[in-house]
C-alpha cells in the first residue's frame, strides 16, 4: 500500500500544477481524478483502476447509465492530505478514501506507521 499512496500523492501534486480544483469521480471499476486550469485551456485526467487499490468498495448506484459518484474539492484541501508524497511510502501504512453522498463529505484517512 505504501508505494501506491506515494503514486496517488504525486498524482495530486501533478494535477495541482494545472488547476485549483480537484474533481473526483468514483465508478464501479475505477476512480477518476480531474482538473481544469483557470483559463479552461488545459485539462488533465488520471484514472486509477480498482486493482491499483488493495481494497475497493463501490456501493453507489445511480439511475443514470455510467454515472458515478462525483465531488469537487479545492486543490489546496487535497494537497493538505498529501503534503510530502516523496516520503509517504515510508510514513503511511494505509490510506482510506471515503466519499459519502449523504453527508457531502470526502475523507482521506491516513493510518501512519509507528516504529
Amino acid at each position: 500500500p505504501g508505494p501506491n499512496v506515494k503514486v496517488l500523492g504525486r498524482t495530486i501534486h501533478a494535477l495541482a500544477r494545472f488547476g485549483d480544483e480537484l474533481y473526483l469521480e468514483s465508478l464501479p471499476d475505477s476512480i477518476l481524478l480531474r482538473t481544469l486550469n483557470a483559463a479552461e485551456s488545459a485539462y488533465a485526467m488520471i484514472k486509477f483502476n480498482k486493482n491499483f487499490f488493495s481494497h475497493f468498495n463501490y456501493n453507489f448506484y445511480s439511475t443514470e447509465d455510467n454515472e458515478g459518484l462525483k465531488c469537487k474539492i479545492s486543490m489546496k484541501s487535497a494537497l493538505n492530505a498529501f503534503k510530502s508524497p516523496t516520503h509517504m511510502d515510508k510514513q503511511v501504512e494505509n490510506l482510506e478514501i471515503k466519499l459519502d453522498p449523504e453527508s457531502s463529505k470526502l475523507i482521506f484517512q491516513l493510518k501512519c506507521k509507528h516504529e
